[in-house]
C-alpha cells in the first residue's frame, strides 16, 4: 500500500481549512459597508497514469486544492441613513479614489466625509475621483480626466442685483372705469438687499390701462419714508382677446420690456436698480391679459438673489453632488465618476474596503452614473455587505463535515498501514 492516500487526505484538509477561512472572513464582514463576500473554488489533482487493457485511462486522484478564491458581486442591501454624504451605488461599478501613494483604488462603500480643506474622501481617507469642471450652463458633464472632488465648507454664492422683471397676471376685464390693482414685487440690490416695488394698475377705458411702479421713499438716497415713488409709467391697451394689442400694447406701440430705474442711489450705498421688465414670455405671448375675471398674480420671476452661503449638499442618482446655500439657490458642485470593468471579479482586495486593478480585471472605464452599464447613484443611503447569514453557515456545516471525512481518510489510511505492519508480527 501507497502512501498517498495520507497525502489526499492532507490536501482535503488543507483545502477545506481555506474554505472555512474565506467563510469566516465573510461573517466578520457581515456589518461591512460595501463589502462584497468571497466563494473558495475547488479544483481535483490527478496524478499521471497509465492505460488499462481496454484503451481508457487509467489514474488515480491526488486529491484536492483550492483552485481559486472568487468574489461575489452580487447587490448588497440598500439602508437609507439621511446623512447627504452618505452614498450607495445600486447597480455595477466602482467609486474610484486615490490612495496617500497617489495610486487609484476602488470601493463600494461610499460613507463619505469632508476633510479639512473640503476634499471628499473615503471613510479610509481616500480622495474621491470625479468631475468638477462646469460648462456655460452650469452643468458638471461627465467628460475629461478625473480628479479629486474638492468642496470647500466655506463655499458662497455672490448676491446679484435683479435686472430682468417678469410677472404673468390678469386685471379684471370688467372692473369699472378708475378702479385700480396693486401687484407687490420683491427685487436685490447691488448688495443683495431685498426691496419691494409696486406695480399699480388704474383702468382708464374699456381695454386700457395705466401703469405705474413705485417705490418707498424712504429707501432712496433723498426720498422720503412713507411717500411712494414713481419709477416708471406709461399706458397698457388691450385687444379684443384680452391680451396686450400687437400694435399698441405698451405706451402706444407694440409690446417691449419697459424699462425701470431708480433716479437715485438706494439709503443703504447700494447703486441704482436698472432693469427690464418683461411684459412678452419666451415665446412672444402676452404675461398681461384684461380677462373678465378677478384681478390676480399668476407668477413672479426676476433673476436677482441675495448672498448666501453652502447650508448642504444633496446626490442625485446621476452622481451630481449639488450645493443648497442659505439664499434659497442651489447649483451643481461636482459629478461623482464610477469606474467599469471588463472583468470585476478580477480585481484585487486590498483591505480597507478597496480594490486595485490587475491585469484580469483590465483597466477602470470612467463614466457617469447610470451610463454604459453602470449602476445609479442613492443619495442618504449605503450599500451593505452582500453576505447572507444563512448561507455561510450552510456552507460552514459542508466545510466542517468535509474537514471531518478527510481527518477521517487519514485515521483510517493509518490503521490499515499499521495492519499492513503488524503482519510481519
Amino acid at each position: 500500500m501507497g502512501l498517498n492516500s495520507f497525502f489526499t487526505g492532507l490536501s482535503g484538509l488543507n483545502a477545506q481549512s481555506s474554505s472555512i477561512n474565506v467563510i469566516a472572513d465573510n461573517l466578520a464582514n457581515v456589518n461591512t459597508v460595501g463589502f462584497k463576500g468571497s466563494t473558495a473554488r475547488f479544483a481535483d489533482l490527478v496524478s499521471g497514469g497509465t492505460r488499462s487493457r481496454a484503451g481508457n485511462p487509467q489514474q488515480e486522484g491526488l486529491g484536492v486544492t483550492v483552485n481559486a478564491v472568487t468574489p461575489t458581486l452580487k447587490q448588497g442591501v440598500l439602508q437609507t441613513t439621511g446623512r447627504p454624504l452618505d452614498i450607495a451605488l445600486d447597480g455595477s461599478g466602482f467609486f474610484s479614489a486615490l490612495d496617500e501613494n497617489g495610486g487609484a483604488v476602488f470601493t463600494r462603500a461610499g460613507d463619505f466625509l469632508l476633510g479639512e480643506q473640503g476634499n471628499l474622501t473615503t471613510s479610509s481617507g481616500y480622495s474621491v475621483l470625479g468631475w468638477q469642471t462646469a460648462a456655460a450652463d452650469g452643468a458638471i458633464p461627465a467628460s475629461g480626466p478625473v480628479s479629486p472632488i474638492a468642496i470647500p465648507t466655506d463655499l458662497s454664492d455672490p448676491q446679484k442685483s435683479t435686472s430682468s422683471l417678469g410677472v404673468s397676471l390678469n386685471l379684471d376685464g370688467e372692473m369699472a372705469t378708475g378702479e385700480s390693482f396693486a401687484a407687490p414685487v420683491e427685487i436685490f440690490d447691488s448688495l443683495g438687499a431685498r426691496h419691494l416695488l409696486t406695480l399699480n394698475f388704474t383702468k382708464t377705458g374699456t381695454l386700457t390701462w395705466d401703469y405705474d411702479v413705485s417705490i418707498d421713499g424712504g429707501e432712496l438716497t433723498g426720498g422720503t419714508l412713507g411717500v411712494p415713488q414713481s419709477i416708471a409709467s406709461g399706458t397698457l391697451a388691450f385687444g379684443g382677446d384680452g391680451k396686450l394689442d400687437p400694435a399698441t400694447g405698451v405706451d402706444g406701440a407694440a409690446p417691449a420690456p419697459i424699462t425701470v430705474s431708480t433716479p437715485t442711489t438706494f439709503l443703504n450705498g447700494a447703486t441704482g436698480v436698472n432693469l427690464t421688465w418683461d411684459v412678452l414670455d419666451t415665446n412672444s405671448e402676452s404675461r398681461l391679459t384684461a380677462f373678465a375675471a378677478p384681478s390676480v398674480v399668476s407668477t413672479v420671476d426676476q433673476n436677482g438673489f441675495a448672498a448666501g452661503n453652502l447650508t448642504d449638499l444633496q446626490v442625485d442618482s446621476n452622481g451630481v453632488i449639488r450645493g443648497r446655500f442659505s439664499n434659497g439657490r442651489s447649483f451643481e458642485l461636482a459629478r461623482i465618476a464610477i469606474a467599469s470593468f471588463s472583468n470585476e471579479a478580477g480585481l484585487q482586495r486590498l483591505g480597507g474596503n478597496s480594490f486595485a486593478t490587475t491585469r484580469s480585471s483590465g483597466e477602470a472605464i470612467f463614466g457617469s452614473p447610470g451610463e454604459g452599464g453602470r449602476g445609479q447613484l442613492l443619495g442618504g443611503a449605503l450599500e451593505m455587505s452582500n453576505v447572507d447569514i444563512a448561507e455561510q453557515f450552510t456552507s460552514l456545516i459542508l466545510a466542517q463535515r468535509g474537514y471531518q471525512a478527510s481527518s477521517r481518510v487519514i485515521t483510517t489510511s493509518d490503521e490499515v498501514t499499521q495492519e499492513a505492519i503488524n503482519m510481519k508480527r
